[in-house]
Protein backbone atom coordinates (compact mmCIF):
# COMPACT_ATOMS: atom_id res chain seq x y z
CA UNK A 1 0.00 0.00 0.00
CA UNK A 2 1.44 3.37 -1.03
CA UNK A 3 1.46 6.35 1.26
CA UNK A 4 -0.20 9.47 -0.08
CA UNK A 5 2.27 12.07 -1.28
CA UNK A 6 2.88 15.03 0.96
CA UNK A 7 0.75 17.99 -0.01
CA UNK A 8 2.24 21.23 -1.25
CA UNK A 9 1.62 22.87 2.14
CA UNK A 10 3.66 20.24 3.94
CA UNK A 11 6.47 20.41 1.36
CA UNK A 12 6.63 24.20 1.63
CA UNK A 13 6.59 24.00 5.41
CA UNK A 14 9.44 21.46 5.43
CA UNK A 15 11.53 23.64 3.10
CA UNK A 16 10.84 26.74 5.21
CA UNK A 17 11.80 24.85 8.35
CA UNK A 18 15.11 23.72 6.80
CA UNK A 19 15.87 27.37 5.96
CA UNK A 20 15.24 28.46 9.56
CA UNK A 21 17.82 26.01 10.90
CA UNK A 22 20.64 27.30 8.68
CA UNK A 23 22.93 29.82 10.41
CA UNK A 24 21.57 32.80 8.45
CA UNK A 25 17.96 31.64 8.75
CA UNK A 26 18.35 30.89 12.44
CA UNK A 27 19.51 34.43 13.19
CA UNK A 28 16.71 35.98 11.11
CA UNK A 29 14.04 33.80 12.76
CA UNK A 30 15.38 34.52 16.26
CA UNK A 31 15.37 38.26 15.59
CA UNK A 32 11.78 38.05 14.31
CA UNK A 33 10.47 36.33 17.46
CA UNK A 34 9.68 38.90 20.18
CA UNK A 35 9.79 36.10 22.78
CA UNK A 36 13.28 34.83 21.88
CA UNK A 37 15.50 34.10 24.87
CA UNK A 38 19.27 34.43 25.31
CA UNK A 39 21.17 32.71 28.11
CA UNK A 40 24.76 31.69 28.76
CA UNK A 41 25.62 28.02 29.31
CA UNK A 42 28.95 27.28 30.95
CA UNK A 43 30.75 24.02 30.25
CA UNK A 44 33.07 23.80 33.24
CA UNK A 45 34.96 20.68 32.13
CA UNK A 46 35.63 22.13 28.69
CA UNK A 47 36.35 25.59 30.07
CA UNK A 48 34.04 27.40 27.69
CA UNK A 49 30.79 29.30 27.72
CA UNK A 50 28.25 29.25 24.91
CA UNK A 51 25.46 31.73 24.35
CA UNK A 52 22.17 29.87 23.87
CA UNK A 53 19.37 31.48 21.85
CA UNK A 54 15.90 29.93 21.89
CA UNK A 55 12.79 30.84 19.93
CA UNK A 56 9.68 29.43 18.27
CA UNK A 57 9.34 29.60 14.50
CA UNK A 58 6.35 29.10 12.23
CA UNK A 59 4.20 29.18 15.34
CA UNK A 60 5.08 25.64 16.43
CA UNK A 61 8.73 24.66 16.08
CA UNK A 62 10.94 25.41 19.10
CA UNK A 63 14.62 25.85 18.20
CA UNK A 64 17.70 26.52 20.29
CA UNK A 65 21.10 27.47 18.96
CA UNK A 66 24.50 27.61 20.62
CA UNK A 67 26.91 30.42 19.70
CA UNK A 68 30.62 30.28 20.54
CA UNK A 69 32.87 33.13 21.74
CA UNK A 70 33.29 34.31 18.14
CA UNK A 71 29.47 34.54 17.78
CA UNK A 72 29.44 31.66 15.30
CA UNK A 73 26.48 29.28 15.41
CA UNK A 74 27.81 25.83 16.35
CA UNK A 75 24.69 23.78 16.96
CA UNK A 76 20.93 23.94 16.45
CA UNK A 77 18.56 21.64 18.32
CA UNK A 78 14.88 21.43 17.48
CA UNK A 79 12.01 18.96 17.52
CA UNK A 80 9.76 17.95 14.65
CA UNK A 81 6.62 15.82 14.72
CA UNK A 82 6.75 12.25 13.46
CA UNK A 83 3.58 10.16 13.15
CA UNK A 84 5.56 7.02 13.97
CA UNK A 85 8.10 8.13 16.60
CA UNK A 86 6.36 11.11 18.17
CA UNK A 87 8.38 14.30 18.48
CA UNK A 88 11.87 13.72 17.09
CA UNK A 89 14.87 15.74 18.22
CA UNK A 90 16.94 17.08 15.35
CA UNK A 91 20.49 18.25 16.02
CA UNK A 92 22.51 20.11 13.40
CA UNK A 93 26.16 20.95 14.05
CA UNK A 94 28.05 23.60 12.12
CA UNK A 95 31.80 24.00 11.74
CA UNK A 96 33.77 26.63 9.87
CA UNK A 97 33.42 25.96 6.16
CA UNK A 98 31.25 22.85 6.43
CA UNK A 99 28.03 21.49 7.84
CA UNK A 100 28.07 18.15 9.58
CA UNK A 101 25.53 15.63 8.39
CA UNK A 102 22.08 16.62 9.54
CA UNK A 103 21.03 13.88 11.87
CA UNK A 104 18.18 13.41 14.19
CA UNK A 105 18.69 11.70 17.50
CA UNK A 106 16.12 10.13 19.67
CA UNK A 107 17.75 8.31 22.51
CA UNK A 108 20.31 6.09 20.75
CA UNK A 109 18.62 6.07 17.35
CA UNK A 110 20.18 8.15 14.56
CA UNK A 111 18.33 8.52 11.28
CA UNK A 112 18.69 10.79 8.30
CA UNK A 113 16.50 13.89 8.42
CA UNK A 114 15.01 12.90 5.05
CA UNK A 115 13.44 9.91 6.81
CA UNK A 116 11.71 12.26 9.24
CA UNK A 117 10.59 14.91 6.78
CA UNK A 118 9.46 12.75 3.82
CA UNK A 119 9.05 15.70 1.49
CA UNK A 120 12.82 16.39 1.49
CA UNK A 121 14.56 15.26 -1.67
CA UNK A 122 17.16 12.55 -1.37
Amino acid sequence: MRRPAAGPERSAEARQFLIWVTPHGFIKAAMADPNATVTDREFVGAGRTLRVVGFTTMGKYRATGEFNAQNMLERVVTWIPSPVMGDMQVEIRYTIGATSAMASRRRSISTCTRAIIPSCAA
